[in-house]
């Protein structure tokens, strides 16, 4: 992230400067404990500046997600800390009063210095609850005092490092308009936007070798190399959002062997994640684009039923209605492109209400088309109906007349994607996972 750090009021680098030669003048107009002084009434005056708070980017730990919290100090020495996380407020919106203090100690270091559970239970070491690990003694692991360091030109941003573990800690002015508890809401939204639950992975192309990314839905960046080993290989990192759509991790992320540093992204307007910091490689991240969705394997892709269009109309609804004619105590209920596991084949699979099948099918994709065959093979429940159901060898004869083009409905949470003939793109419809 390109920093214009402007005011500069941690102090601990400016140290006393003694001349060897007497009748040298000294370089500085006070003493270090003055300055020391200065800055931290200048960093206290800021603090309190913030009418409406500000949001700190949290993180207990480098391997842990991160905690975004809302803190507005008072000139009484006062702080309201807001959150919403599974460990400090049940997953709910709490707000809890306490006190602060910039004190002095080879520099400005603010302390939360009064108990506030919305923060000081990542700083108590007792066990986590729900985790498989003995944290007893350590906890989470995470700060409550901070050395605070830098300030950024226009003064909405104040950097600070954990005083006892050193992982940066930001502090970003809250909007004045900005609803508190709206605030965790649209976080929520910008998370569902960027890491759809459904989209289990992502990749992250870089000039410097490219990675999968796992995790997201916990809070994580869980990278492994291209073609590398998950158990042996993997880096997780944590992150934390922004309502303006920025992600940043806990610490860099630098590679094998320290190959790039990469930290903050930001959503482009293509949709995708771009790394916006110097030394990043154009590190990119999305989906993969819609023929690696298409054909992922962990992923099952339901056909919407009311996206049909064309041909796909009356072949559907034949499917339907012949179903319903070959069993009349059974009801047809969808068709699913996905991978079969056991068999290691592709499939259009089909559900009713008393029986489930596949129909195999090769798949070819070139660029966002892709084009289906069928090869003659299904398990037992597949031939049967399509030996039996006429529907069903007319859909799939329909289905695999055709190359289509494929149009995700977003680079990052994929989770639909339109298919229309390219011939005839009349014909189409939408799967969806």
């Amino acid at each position: 992230m390109k920093r214009n750090i402007a005011i500069i009021w941690g102090v601990s680098a400016l140290m006393l400067m003694t001349s060897c030669v007497g009748e040298q003048e000294d370089i500085f107009d006070e003493s270090s404990a003055l300055r020391l002084e200065h800055a931290v009434s200048n960093y206290n005056d800021l603090l309190c500046s913030a009418t409406n708070g500000w949001v700190m980017q949290y993180f207990a730990r480098s391997s842990e997600c991160g905690y975004p919290m809302l803190v507005k100090f008072s000139k009484s020495g006062a702080v309201e800390i807001a959150a919403k996380n599974k460990y400090s407020s049940n997953n709910v919106y709490a707000q809890e009063s306490s006190l602060f203090e910039i004190i002095s100690d080879n520099g400005p270091v603010l302390t939360f210095n009064s108990y506030n559970n919305l923060l000081h239970i990542f700083s108590t070491p007792e066990d986590i609850p729900g985790t498989d690990d003995k944290e007893e003694g350590l906890g989470h692991e995470g700060d409550y005092e901070f050395v605070l360091y830098s300030v950024s030109e226009d003064q909405n941003t104040i950097y600070m490092k954990g005083k006892k573990y050193g992982l940066d800690i930001l502090l970003y002015r809250l909007p004045e308009t900005q609803g508190w508890e709206d605030y965790f809401t649209q976080l929520e939204a910008v998370r569902d936007e960027l890491f759809n639950s459904k989209v289990t992975t992502l990749y992250m192309t870089t000039d410097k070798g490219d990675f999968t990314i796992t995790g997201m839905s916990t809070g994580m960046f869980d990278f492994v190399p291209k073609g590398g080993d998950a158990i042996s290989e993997t880096v997780s990192v944590g992150y934390i959002l922004t309502t303006d759509k920025k992600v940043s991790l806990a610490v860099p992320f630098t590679g094998n062997d320290n190959i790039f540093s990469i930290r903050n992204f930001t959503l482009s307007e293509e949709g995708i994640l771009v790394c916006t910091d110097e030394g990043g490689e154009n590190a990119q991240i999305s989906a993969g684009g819609e023929a690696n969705m298409v054909t992922n394997t962990d992923y099952k892709w339901r056909m919407d039923k009311n996206s049909l269009e064309g041909a796909f109309v009356d072949a559907y609804a034949n499917v339907v209605s012949g179903t319903r004619a070959y069993k009349s105590n059974t009801t047809f209920q969808y068709f699913e492109l996905s991978y079969d596991a056991s068999a290691q084949k592709y499939s259009l699979y089909f559900k009713t209400t008393r029986y489930s099948g596949r129909i195999y099918l090769d798949v070819v994709t070139e660029g966002n088309t892709v084009q289906f065959t069928y090869n003659g093979e299904c398990d037992s429940n597949g031939s049967v109906f399509m030996r039996d159901v006429e529907a069903y060898r007319t859909f799939v004869d329909l289905l695999t007349s055709m190359k289509y083009t494929m149009v995700g409905n977003s680079p990052l949470a994929m989770v639909e994607i339109s298919m229309h003939s390219v011939e005839t793109p009349e014909n189409g419809f939408v799967i969806a996972l």
